[in-house]
């Protein structure tokens, strides 16, 4: 019917009736709808209405008169659902609702699959590590984390620049995958200085070919040798760093000992870069 003045929250719900048979042995009866408490059932046996708790109980769905307590066959038996009846539509005001009236698995990952990662915060839980798959363990202290073989198998060069470093186009270049290891050069040529030194400086041609370190071989013979050189410098992040020897020398040959780009037998040099853990 019409009212005046504001709409009211709430409504009325159908009363939901459980028609029952008693047959005069039987005590439980199973109802249509969970019931909380034996005061939100109405029982009738026989149309006279039974008192709650003292002439029944409910648990879930079940209606139980007790033992011995059967209502007789024949009586008309029905249960009418009256709590609950009342359904408001009030919306709840916030930070009300508590984890006890949410059912357990109630909320899916539907409803948290467009969640910002803002919103999660707080510590993690302990993990335990066996139930973890494909994941790297940290490296331990002072072992190799990666090795970068870069062989030179180009035309021999030769050079005559005693007071310049020239580049010996020969590189490698490395990405570090933690910000805090070593990298460590090493460097095998063949060389022929006839009774010249040779020097040779490691360059990071990524810092304007900034010099890292140098060593001078004495010219002692006319011959072939291969001469070895190792030089550790620090990592400055995880981006890619490339190195490069450089030469300089009176007269000098680096690499393979032959004109032609294959020397069978002969490899030339080879520079490595191996990054260290620290």
């Amino acid at each position: 019917m019409p009212f005046i003045g504001k709409s009211p929250t709430a409504g009325f719900a159908t009363i939901v009736k459980d028609t029952l048979t008693a047959n005069g042995s039987t005590t439980q009866f199973t109802l249509s709808k969970q019931v909380a408490s034996a005061t939100d059932i109405a029982v009738f046996v026989g149309n006279v209405r039974q008192e709650p708790t003292t002439a029944y109980t409910v648990s879930g769905t079940t209606l139980d008169f007790g033992s011995g307590n059967a209502p007789a066959a024949g009586l008309d038996m029905y249960v009418l659902h009256i709590g609950g009846t009342q359904e408001s539509s009030i919306i709840p005001a916030d930070n009300t609702i508590s984890t006890a009236k949410l059912q357990s698995g109630a909320v899916t990952d539907a409803k948290i699959a467009a969640m910002a990662a803002s919103k999660l915060t707080g510590a993690l839980p302990a993990i335990d590590g066996s139930a973890l798959t494909n994941v790297v363990p940290a490296p331990s202290a002072n072992s190799i984390v990666q090795s970068i073989y870069s062989p030179f198998n180009a035309v021999r060069k030769s050079f005559s620049n005693s007071s310049t470093y020239v580049s010996s186009g020969h590189s490698v270049s490395i990405t570090p995958q933690y910000s805090n290891s070593m990298i460590e050069l090493e460097l095998h040529v063949v060389t022929n200085t006839g009774s010249n030194n040779v020097q040779i400086a490691f360059h990071e041609t990524t810092s304007s070919a900034t010099d890292l370190g140098s060593k001078t071989y004495t010219g002692d013979h006319a011959g072939w040798r291969t001469v070895s050189q190792m030089l550790q410098v620090a990592s400055t992040g995880t981006t890619a760093r490339t190195f490069e020897p450089y030469v300089k020398s009176a007269s000098a040959i680096y690499g393979i000992q032959t004109t032609t780009t294959t020397a069978p037998g002969h490899s030339g040099a080879v520079l490595i870069a191996r990054e260290i853990s620290q």
